[in-house]
């Protein structure tokens, strides 16, 4: 979501992994936004090009960032959050969100 010139993304790092074992911890975050250039959409392609947007959270639970609209403005923008843990193994890309940033007012 956009709220004035800031984009705000909210998600959720789980508790437990997909095979039901806690997640104690994770070792990076990786929250990416970047506008989708091609014609048909190839989530690597987009993940190479996106903006990395840092996050400090690395324990089960709600996160919540702020990030400056900066040159998003005008344009859309597709968002996804992974996890990795620390053999730099990565989750799938969460669902992707798409979001008309506007200048703001």
């Amino acid at each position: 979501m956009q709220r004035g010139g800031k984009l705000i993304a909210e998600f959720t790092i789980p508790a437990k992994t997909t095979e039901g074992l806690p997640v104690v911890s994770v070792d990076s975050v990786e929250l990416r936004a970047g506008p989708n250039t091609a014609k048909a959409f190839q989530i690597e392609a987009w993940a190479a090009a996106a903006s990395r947007i840092k996050t400090d959270r690395l324990k089960p639970g709600g996160v919540v960032v702020a990030e400056p609209i900066g040159a998003w403005a005008n344009n859309d923008v597709v968002l996804a959050v992974r996890l990795l843990n620390h053999k730099g193994r990565a989750s799938e890309w969460s669902n992707l969100v798409t979001l008309t940033v506007q200048p703001p007012v």
